[in-house]
């Protein structure tokens, strides 16, 4: 292949990389830049959520937020005296709760209980990870400014080395926690064994079967009803 077919055809992948936001979404994935939110393919559908939740004119105690290990609960059952409010987005990733956050004031909750990170976690470098957590907490103090945070600790995953990552994520949590005043909370070891999730509580090794909540819930109960 002569060079002028080599430079044309580099070309035609740039240009069309270009146009399809290709580069983009690769830069995106690995943390060098962060998607627009009116470029978000989930914008419209939150935009969405927020304005039937806040015409709902709803006040509750506590609320939690996070992807579908916090979609998959239901801490109602473990604390009926409590009005709660979950807000768990399946597949939802840091920036993703950062972004999002605001849809939290709809229901002025006194307690915001969070946990966030496992998702995308394998491909973010750990100062990405500090940096887009960081945001994700500045993110829900400015949405519900007079609430007690509460950082909530990843829990392990099947994958070893996955799940050693999530122990130096769960350090960073800890010091983030302190730095902006929230609340740490380990769950992590709750449902740890021989360093991976412990496969007794979970249906797929990453998410907990339901009946396995109530460790969690033991866990949180002295900061939901103090």
């Amino acid at each position: 292949m002569s060079a002028l077919c080599v430079v044309l055809l580099a070309t035609v992948l740039f240009i069309g990389g270009y146009k399809t936001n290709f580069f983009k979404k690769q830069f995106v994935k690995l943390g060098w830049t962060e998607i627009e939110e009116k470029d978000r393919s989930d914008y419209w559908s939150v935009r969405g959520w927020y304005n039937t939740m806040k015409k709902l004119d709803l006040d509750v105690d506590v609320a939690f937020y996070g992807n579908s290990i916090t979609a998959g609960s239901d801490f109602r059952d473990y604390f009926p005296d409590v009005s709660i409010c979950n807000f768990g987005y399946p597949g939802d990733d840091l920036p993703g709760l950062r972004f999002r956050a605001y849809t939290i004031a709809t229901v002025k909750p006194e307690k915001v209980f969070v946990m966030g990170g496992i998702n995308g976690l394998k491909r973010t470098p750990l100062d990405v990870f500090t940096k887009q957590y960081s945001q994700m907490i500045e993110a829900v103090q400015e949405a519900v400014p007079d609430a007690h945070i509460y950082l909530q600790s990843i829990l392990p995953v099947r994958n070893k080395k996955t799940t050693k990552k999530v122990m130096e994520c769960n350090i960073i949590i800890d010091s983030l926690a302190t730095a902006y005043g929230c609340q740490y909370i380990d769950l992590f070891h709750l449902y740890e064994k021989d360093g991976s999730m412990n496969m007794e509580y979970s249906k797929d090794g990453t998410h907990l079967k339901s009946e396995h909540y109530d460790k969690w819930a033991e866990a949180i109960r002295e900061y939901v009803i103090m």
